[in-house]
């Protein structure tokens, strides 16, 4: 389909660079995050309440825990931001998360991860983990039932997702679930979606800023690794059920759909859904995009059918 009205009145502000990305400072990179915090309200909308909801440190790392139940048993979804590597926060994708804890009636800890390039790979990977373990300590603490539990990310929270995933299973102590957001899964090998064909421009996310987000995240690591890219994981079986979501006009789409395809192949129960008319970073829009909406319901509704298919039937909202 056409792009959506709603993305073509999103995308009317921004400028999507053809070509070479120029090289921001490190005052723009800390503006650019300053400005994604300060709009996460307008793109958002009003926060949704959750009964509990909690800054912590995590082994150092910081999380913030969405407790929609507010007693103990809960299940657990982890959540990991998108961003590039570079950007996001608790604060931008502060509004999903309480959604997706409203939806799912499962907690959500969402992690927030040391940000590229002052921190490349493997920071993001190290915290992750870490963030995991110290929850898993502290579980009954929390009120949090970890052994019924769930990996979500979108964009570069995606890889992380996906990462921390295949680290379970092969830890033998895999997620019940993963749902994957329009994830990056090879460098610089995603093959791209290209630009409309109507505007010859791209939208929301172009080629040369996805190459500047690896390059500044792995910062001359080497990309055949299965810790950075999901898709060079050469054994995929029992890897856990999955949710992949992907939006029809970004560049990372096919390679994610992709990625879908190569876990059916090997056994891993996979659906995988594209929002038609939408662009890259869609998800946590939830204030701009009906797609939005329905995107995060999916991913909740999907998690609850898994880690609590009985209990706090899933209500319209």
């Amino acid at each position: 389909m056409n792009l959506h009205p709603q993305a073509v009145a999103d995308l009317a502000s921004e400028t999507i660079p053809q070509g070479p990305v120029p090289e921001p400072t490190a005052a723009d990179i800390a503006a650019t995050r300053a400005a994604e915090n300060d709009s996460a309200l307008a793109l958002g909308g009003p926060p949704v309440p959750v009964a509990i909801v909690v800054d912590l440190e995590a082994d150092g790392v910081p999380i913030r825990l969405y407790n929609p139940r507010g007693g103990r048993g809960t299940p657990v979804m982890f959540y990991l931001h998108g961003g590039g590597w570079v950007g996001g926060s608790l604060v931008t994708h502060d509004q999903a998360c309480r959604r997706l804890a409203h939806r799912s009636h499962c907690a959500v800890v969402a992690i927030d991860y040391r940000l590229a390039p002052e921190y490349p790979w493997p920071a993001q990977v190290e915290d992750a983990v870490h963030a995991l373990a110290w929850v898993r300590d502290h579980a009954d603490d929390l009120g949090l039932d970890v052994s019924r539990t769930a990996v979500v990310g979108d964009s570069a929270g995606g890889t992380l997702a996906a990462i921390l995933a295949r680290r379970a299973r092969d830890a033998h102590a895999g997620f019940d679930f993963q749902a994957l957001i329009y994830p990056p899964v090879e460098p610089f090998a995603e093959p791209p979606l290209g630009p409309d064909p109507q505007t010859g421009t791209e939208h929301g996310l172009s080629v040369g800023e996805m190459a500047w987000a690896w390059n500044k995240w792995l910062d001359g690591a080497d990309p055949d690794n299965q810790d950075i890219a999901p898709a060079r994981t050469k054994d995929l079986a029992g890897m856990p059920p999955t949710l992949i979501v992907t939006a029809e006009y970004d560049v990372l789409r096919d390679g994610a759909e992709a990625y879908g395809e190569a876990l059916a192949a090997a056994g891993v129960p996979v659906v995988t859904t594209r929002y038609l008319g939408v662009p890259h970073g869609f998800f946590r829009r939830l204030a701009v995009y009906d797609a939005a909406t329905l995107a995060v319901d999916q991913v909740a509704i999907a998690v609850k059918d898994v880690l609590d298919p009985i209990a706090f039937p899933v209500v319209q909202a």
